[in-house]
């Protein structure tokens, strides 16, 4: 796949366009002061589908046509420019597209008639930007566009005949139109201009893009980061959201997204990011990771992205996100090629094609094709939203950020998806907590404590949970009622199917632990059929009885369940300890009968020597041989470790690996172990041996 991080390509027969110094500006520092380093135009958010699972052609319309009845879902329609389309903006009527690439393109302004398609340069208009709100159409224009310092232009929505020009406190970075008239980012702040070309209102500070909400204006901003949200009445800062390199954004429906597109290069991302925020509270609804970006908008409850494809970027398609989870919509949406003569010769840079500006407007999508000299515009396709499942898990992401301050706890992503070995989160301390804790639905508490390990991973089950940094004082007594009472919600989901749960059913339970649980790992290996071992070592597990592994894939302490009439009856976790394979504490329902009765214990006894391979005596009849421990070393007996040996008063007598048998009628220090051999190999040691067939004819 194409490296997707900027959109820059030289174009054959004529100069850099202008606009792409802004879009490719990767490097921090690397674009003039005050102005922007991305193209944003009505806040717009560039970002990267993560599904590239096909694409879709609709249907093309007529090149250079009208648009005098309303497009269908997905029609197209193309309008041929003079020179390369760049930013776009759409209302009022029309379309307003900024052309050109440098002094041997034509460069200026271009209107669209969206009810009738026909288009007109208006080539005294130097400036880059446009915008509407307020009932006109905007330009920003700065001085190394002809005109004085930074300035906002107020067009005339039918003609496109400069009502006035309004001077800003600064140059001019991006705008974004209102009902009011525009926001406008610049060396001095941002500023509201209004459709009486008054600098309404003025916020200093260094911001870069900008959004405006029913009450508030969000912005990125050039020396804090991160994204921040002002009164847009006061100023007063309401909302602050750390983010690595906020490069785009858009704010619509009471919704605000960001996006980086470093491309991983920030210290701690491994790619791209988008952030969804809820721009009435300021809360996070989702973190994902993408790759690459294209430019954003909203329509009709539809998040869309216009791109280069990232495998062929002479091809510009879109991709569709719920908006509230970051989740893709259906497939990619390919825009067909006309097959017509381009306007400029696309000739691949060194990261990618030439950027597709994007905005949405009077019932279309409107999109830039720069190597065509075209607009094109299409009917809002059709989108089938996303079932409640995917709505809630798809687009999460798979990891946490939590930062800890002191005793506050703030979860940057509310929904987050597991892994396959559990819950990984991604701390921000301030060196004061001590801990972090987990308190999930099943009553269960899954903690680690802080030091310089910032990455953390807890086998917390899938659910809702509560979530809550802790900080322990030397001599405080801190209770986990403390704890919970500071504790903030956390949901985690699992849209990779990478959790199994282990919740029992039943009210009444029990726990059975009993030292008969376990087997020899060598002889009953944890990574064939541990389902098998568990069965000859339990008792009570019926042959109807479904069992697997509960809890993560990869979990550290494995678990597995006992299935029985599709009801989950219990949970017998497993850990390996040095040669054997220990089960427990069970956690049984307690009309099961699971744990009852006898247990197998070791049976698959580890001691062989050569030549008298083990029996298994699940599998076949077998017969018991005794010789010494001392006795056992001379035959070349395969070494078992003495550690997991019963020793009781100094003898060690041994038959299937846990209790001492007939050991009081030894001298102290005997060790003897018992041989589990099939019943010919039995008679055959017991012939060459002269004896071992009981433990009074002990072999020594």
């Amino acid at each position: 796949m194409r490296d997707t991080k900027g959109w820059i390509s030289a174009i054959t027969h004529v100069n850099p366009p202008e606009l792409w110094d802004e879009v490719r500006g990767r490097t921090p520092g690397s674009a003039p002061a005050g102005t922007a380093r991305r193209p944003v135009l009505a806040a717009a958010i560039l970002v990267i589908a993560v599904a590239l699972i096909g694409s879709t052609l609709w249907a093309l319309g007529d090149l250079d046509g009208g648009a005098d009845t309303p497009l269908g879902p997905g029609e197209i329609v193309r309008y041929r420019l003079e020179g390369p389309p760049q930013p776009i903006a759409v209302g009022g009527g029309a379309a307003w597209v900024h052309i050109g690439a440098g002094t041997d393109t034509v460069t200026g302004l271009v209107r669209i008639d969206a009810v009738t398609g026909q288009h007109a340069l208006l080539d005294s208009l130097k400036g880059a930007w446009p915008a509407v709100g307020g009932g006109s159409a905007w330009l920003l224009c700065n001085d190394d566009r002809g005109c004085d310092g930074g300035s906002v232009l107020q067009l005339d929505p039918l003609t496109g005949d400069v009502i006035r020009s309004v001077t800003l406190p600064g140059r001019g970075a991006q705008l974004v139109g209102t009902g009011e008239g525009v926001w406008v980012t610049h060396d001095g702040g941002v500023s509201l201009v209004t459709a009486e070309g008054e600098v309404a209102r003025t916020f200093k500070g260094a911001f870069n893009l900008v959004g405006v909400d029913a009450s508030s204006v969000w912005l990125t901003g050039a020396e804090r980061g991160g994204v921040i949200a002002l009164s847009s009445v006061t100023g007063d800062m309401i909302a602050e959201i750390p983010f690595a390199d906020p490069c785009n954004m858009e704010v619509a429906a009471g919704l605000v997204w960001v996006a980086s597109c470093d491309g991983g290069t920030h210290e701690g991302n491994d790619g791209d990011e988008l952030l969804g925020i809820d721009a009435a509270t300021g809360e996070v609804l989702f973190r994902r990771t993408i790759e690459g970006y294209g430019q954003m908008r909203y329509a009709d409850g539809v998040l869309w992205l216009a791109q280069r494809d990232p495998d062929d970027f002479e091809r510009i398609r879109l991709v569709a996100f719920d908006p509230r989870t970051g989740a893709s919509l259906g497939d990619p949406i390919a825009i067909p090629d006309t097959g017509a003569e381009p306007g400029a010769d696309l000739v691949p840079g060194p990261i990618g094609g030439p950027h597709v500006f994007f905005a949405i407007g009077e019932g279309s999508l409107w999109l830039t094709d720069f190597g065509a000299f075209e607009v094109i515009r299409m009917g809002i396709p059709d989108i089938a939203p996303p079932s409640p499942i995917e709505t809630q898990t798809a687009g999460a992401p798979h990891v946490a950020h939590v930062r800890c301050d002191q005793d506050q706890t703030t979860v940057l992503t509310p929904l987050v998806a597991v892994q396959a070995d559990g819950l990984h989160i991604q701390v921000e301390n301030d060196g004061r907590s001590t801990s972090i804790d987990v308190f999930a639905g099943d009553g269960g508490v899954y903690g680690h404590e802080l030091g310089d390990d910032t990455d953390v991973v807890l086998e917390a089950p899938v659910a809702q949970a509560m979530i809550a940094c802790d900080r322990e004082e030397p001599g405080e007594d801190s209770t986990s009622g403390d704890e919970l009472a500071r504790a903030v919600p956390i949901t985690l989901v699992d849209p990779d199917g990478l959790w199994t749960s282990d919740l029992l059913v039943c009210g009444d339970r029990k726990f059975p632990d009993r030292p008969e649980f376990r087997a020899w790992a060598d002889g009953n290996p944890v990574d064939t059929d541990l389902g098998a071992v568990i069965r000859r070592t339990i008792g009570g597990v019926l042959p109807s009885d479904v069992l697997e592994r509960a809890g993560y894939e990869q979990s550290a302490y494995p678990t597995w369940r006992v299935v029985r009439d599709g009801q989950v009856v219990a949970l017998i976790p497993v850990r390996k300890v040095t040669e054997t394979v220990a089960f427990g504490p069970l956690q049984v329902c307690a009309d099961s009968g699971i744990g009852d009765g006898p247990a197998a214990g070791m049976r698959g006894t580890p001691f062989e020597i050569p030549d008298f391979p083990r029996c298994d005596p699940y599998a076949a009849e077998c017969a018991l041989v005794y010789v010494s421990a001392d006795r056992y070393e001379e035959l070349g007996g395969r070494h078992v470790a003495r550690p997991e040996l019963v020793q009781v008063d100094g003898t060690l007598c041994v038959e299937d690996g846990l209790y001492p048998r007939g050991c009081e009628n030894h001298a102290v220090a005997t060790e003897w172990f018992a041989l589990r051999l099939s019943s010919t190999d039995a008679e055959t040691f017991v012939e060459r041996q002269g004896c071992g067939q009981d433990v009074e004819n002990l072999c020594t």
